[in-house]
């Protein structure tokens, strides 16, 4: 046996943190639009209030497993830290009224996407929608 310790991760600091969140940053800033750009295509196939559902359980799903896992860290070291109380957090009552707002808004953009698509060549002209 070596009497090497084990070495864990630390957490990045200073410069390493500064890179971590720009990396982060861009690759989000990639991903949310063509998020978007999926769901408009959807629209044209499937119906808005399915490609909004789906969106919302898929993101859930892939939420899911790292909010299971912060709850698992804060419940194994003792208790949340005293910045991060209920106070702090809200009422859940204010998070479930504004996720059924953000909800309802990518509702209404799916909808407003549907009804205003780019006219065709073979389309009538009377039937061509401008928004």
């Amino acid at each position: 046996m070596s009497d090497r310790k084990l070495e864990t991760a630390s957490p990045p600091t200073g410069h390493n943190r500064i890179v971590l969140g720009i990396l982060l940053m861009s690759l989000a800033m990639l991903v949310i639009p063509s998020i978007d750009a999926i769901a408009k295509f959807l629209t044209g196939i499937v119906s808005p209030g399915q490609v909004s559902w789906s969106r919302f359980i898929f993101q859930s799903l892939l939420l899911a497993p790292s909010a299971l896992l912060a709850i698992w860290a804060i419940r194994r070291s003792g208790g949340p830290a005293p910045s991060i109380t209920a106070t702090a957090i809200g009422p859940i009552w204010a998070h479930a009224a504004r996720g059924a707002l953000i909800s309802i808004a990518t509702l209404l953009f799916l909808l407003a996407s549907r009804s205003c698509r780019s006219p065709t060549p073979s389309r009538s002209s009377s039937s061509n929608r401008s928004c």
